[in-house]
């Protein structure tokens, strides 16, 4: 599936697009180098012009975050705001962005050490019958039917996104 992110932040805020995070405006976000994170702050290529991090976990400490005041914005998938939507959960909120680009889904990545007769191997199990049953708790996690093969188009750039946490280059 595709990932995007939404921005929110109270009804009464004065803030009203991506720009206005620049210079320190805080932004409650899951720690980096979480996608939703990472994803809002390449909008941001100069750090300082960056958003203040207000880390949390878990998508309620995010509204909640948000709704005490901790931070003057939020990053959100952009599903989960249509739940909290749905559950009235985003009462008192507005989105002020809603960036067109996604990407793709969770995903399990393989790195340029590893031999490409061995990651050919890696992939091809767990697309079996055998490694779907092996992954059957995971998918059940994350409520997925199935793994599929990855398409290395839909990643081309995604590297980007990483480049400024360390250990990740």
């Amino acid at each position: 599936d595709q990932i995007k992110i939404v921005i929110a932040t109270r009804d009464d805020s004065p803030l009203t697009s991506m720009d206005d995070l620049q210079y320190g405006i805080r932004v409650c976000s899951f720690v980096p180098p979480n996608l939703l994170t990472m994803s809002m702050l390449s909008y941001f290529p100069s750090p300082a012009k960056q958003p203040e991090l207000i880390r949390v976990q878990g998508f309620k400490n995010l509204m909640k975050c948000l709704k005490t005041r901790k931070g003057d914005a939020a990053v959100l998938r952009d599903k989960l705001w249509g739940k909290a939507k749905k559950q009235g959960l985003a009462k008192g909120l507005k989105l002020i962005a809603k960036p067109s680009r996604g990407y793709p889904g969770r995903t399990f990545t393989v790195g340029p050490k590893i031999d490409p007769a061995l990651r050919e191997k890696i992939t091809n199990l767990l697309l079996s019958d055998e490694g779907r049953k092996a992954m059957d708790p995971l998918l059940n996690r994350f409520k997925k039917k199935n793994v599929i093969k990855a398409n290395p188009a839909e990643y081309k750039g995604l590297g980007e996104l990483i480049r400024s946490v360390w250990g990740f280059q």
